[in-house]
């Protein structure tokens, strides 16, 4: 009689085009479309980056919860600017970003 785990395929998530370059800090804030994180470094490559917001009571955004894309630098390395608004100002936030995130990679089956 066969397992019911001989069936099993292990496939990994970077076969399908992520990247191990997952970070997240404390210590953010975000007002309108603009993210500040002090202990982060943005470059031009986190660009399209997916952005979720950690432990909030209400979600930052209208249309998206706690997700949102980096759209563009900002006014210094610590800022960059989402493609959604927050419907209020918040700081002392945990945020979390990579290339792309590990929903966007499942095929539908």
């Amino acid at each position: 009689m066969a397992s019911a785990n001989a069936a099993v395929t292990v496939l990994s998530v970077l076969a399908f085009g992520a990247k191990a370059d997952w970070q997240s800090a404390g210590g953010a804030s975000i007002s309108g479309n603009v993210l500040n994180v002090p202990s982060a470094t943005f470059t031009s490559s986190n660009i399209g980056n997916a952005v979720v917001f950690n432990g909030w009571v209400v979600y930052p955004f209208a249309t998206t919860g706690a997700w949102a894309t980096i759209t563009a630098l900002g006014s210094d390395s610590h800022h960059v600017v989402l493609n959604q608004t927050a419907t209020t100002a918040a700081s002392y936030l945990t945020v979390s970003w990579e290339r792309i995130m590990f929903q966007r990679l499942m095929p539908v089956l």
